[in-house]
């Protein structure tokens, strides 16, 4: 189970969560067992299985355009702030974005972190119990509660370059939190059960718990939500109410928890409708002319103007193309291109984007119209609610070609083709994800130019016989052709990605040797 859970967290896809699930478990196995080389054994066939994702992600984080945050952005806008953690026993206590009332300037995502209020109540008789396990379960809660958190220990330690904490968010460990705060609550509740009780600790506890409610009814002027504070006193008052059934019933005691974990139950079902709404297909994914339009004229690029822009990856479940992408995994040669830097200097996550006004972002509008042309962005949508006019969209530069209800394309004339030689024509017979057939007739021995990305692992052949990629200086592909007419095609073929699959079959072949061995 080890060696499966370490396979499946790499293999979700997210590094920087499964760093800090290892250096978890990591210490969790070397608390609970003397025999820890097993336990390194199995988490290291688990990193193994997932050698076919995990090498050629490495090639990736390595040359992308990731770097560490600026220490002031992640005191201010990332690590969760001290008065944020009303948020783990109140999660809309500052609003919900699904009803658009949260109204921290930050993400709700990131910062919100909860178990339930109901879990909370058990916590205190956790440190009650004296065993080892209780302890470790406290003490890790409390270390990722500070990791995460701006306060005077990470004012100081995160201003140390260190290797994933720095160069991600730090409070993507948050998931850690909830699973080391419901092992102290589970094992309190543990505690609870056989514990002796009094009417006399309930009323003390039923008035600590409404002098916290009446200071923070009071505080309601520093934006806490009303709503969410009357939620939260009616739960309590349901828990609490059980409470005094179990302890005035000790024969019904279970009972009485039983009826307190669905309560839980239901709260946590509410929080979990309420964020996470169902919707049909075609309100996520619609079938838009203006989609459809775009997907007749692939593989040539589009770009959305102003409030024309179109959310960053939708393009890949479409398959139609955009010169921009979601999150800082794209190669930093692309973003020294977009950004007009030589020196790319972006921050930690950002999108790989070309800003959605002219004008904006850094560039001049005629620097990033040879961006756009560069890159082949033949099409560019806008809207009618956006101030374009004829600076924006000379007409000797962008044609309309076509309009439906308040959306435009243009045309940019002057837009590069994806495929193109100097002296000749160049044209894609074929393009897919990871290989691309084009047809080539040079008048002259010259360069072949595609529009697309260079990266490591792009294999290139002239008419059968193997050729070099080698990157332009846009970082975009190009190979040396013949004079004549030619059929060339680039495949995506990484060693790295051979390697990763031998090292996952490898892994594989040792888990089922392991298990035989056991089983003899």
């Amino acid at each position: 189970m080890l060696t499966l859970g370490n396979a499946m967290a790499l293999l979700a896809g997210h590094p920087q969560v499964y760093a800090y699930l290892l250096v978890l478990t990591l210490l969790y196995a070397l608390f609970r067992t003397k025999h820890i080389l097993p336990a390194f054994a199995f988490t290291a066939l688990g990193i193994g299985v997932a050698g076919i994702q995990l090498i050629p992600g490495i090639e990736l984080i390595r040359s992308a355009a990731r770097s560490p945050h600026e220490p002031e952005n992640l005191f201010a806008k990332i690590l969760i702030q001290p008065w944020q953690l009303l948020a783990l026993p109140f999660p809309n206590i500052f609003g919900n974005p699904a009803t658009r009332t949260y109204w921290p300037t930050d993400t709700f995502v990131g910062k919100v972190t909860t178990i339930g209020l109901v879990p909370l109540f058990f916590s205190f008789s956790a440190f009650r119990r004296k065993d080892p396990l209780t302890r470790w379960f406290i003490v890790a809660t409390g270390i990722i509660l500070v990791l995460i958190t701006n306060n005077p220990i990470t004012q100081l330690l995160y201003r140390i370059p260190i290797p994933v904490l720095t160069s991600s968010s730090p409070t993507l460990m948050s998931f850690l939190l909830a699973f080391s705060l419901a092992m102290v609550c589970g094992l309190g509740l543990d505690y609870w059960m056989s514990d002796t009780h009094s009417i006399k600790k309930l009323i003390r506890r039923i008035v600590e718990v409404g002098a916290i409610f009446i200071l923070l009814f009071i505080a309601r002027r520093f934006g806490f939500s009303t709503r969410a504070l009357i939620y939260g006193a009616l739960l309590s008052a349901a828990t609490l109410s059980l409470f005094w059934v179990a302890i005035q019933f000790p024969k019904i005691r279970f009972h009485a928890v039983v009826l307190i974990l669905i309560v839980h139950t239901l709260d946590l079902f509410v929080y979990f409708t309420r964020f996470n709404p169902f919707s049909p297909r075609a309100l996520v994914f619609p079938n838009h002319p203006i989609l459809s339009y775009l997907k007749e004229k692939s593989p040539d690029r589009y770009w959305g103007y102003g409030t024309a822009n179109i959310a960053a990856n939708f393009a890949s479940q479409y398959r139609i193309f955009s010169p921009e992408g979601y999150d800082p995994l794209y190669p930093k040669s692309y973003g020294q291109f977009i950004y007009g830097t030589p020196i790319f200097t972006n921050t930690t996550r950002s999108d790989a984007a070309i800003a959605s006004h002219f004008g904006d972002g850094g560039l001049s509008n005629i620097e990033k119209q040879h961006t756009l042309n560069a890159l082949s962005v033949r099409y560019i949508l806008d809207r009618a609610e956006n101030s374009s006019n004829a600076k924006m969209f000379p007409p000797e530069i962008f044609t309309k070609v076509y309009a439906f209800e308040d959306w435009s394309v243009y045309e940019n004339i002057n837009a590069k083709p994806r495929a193109s030689v100097e002296h000749g024509t160049a044209r894609i017979l074929s393009y897919e994800p990871e290989r691309v057939i084009i047809e080539v007739e040079n008048l002259v021995p010259g360069m072949l130019t595609l529009t697309d990305t260079y990266y490591p692992g792009w294999k290139a052949t002239v008419d059968d016989a193997p050729a070099t990629i080698l990157p332009t200086d846009q970082a975009l592909r190009q190979v040396s052709v013949p004079e004549g007419k030619h059929t060339v095609i680039m495949t995506y073929e990484p060693a790295n990605v051979r390697v990763g699959i031998i090292v996952s079959m490898l892994s594989i072949a040792a888990i089922i040797v392991g298990l035989v061995i056991i089983k003899a």
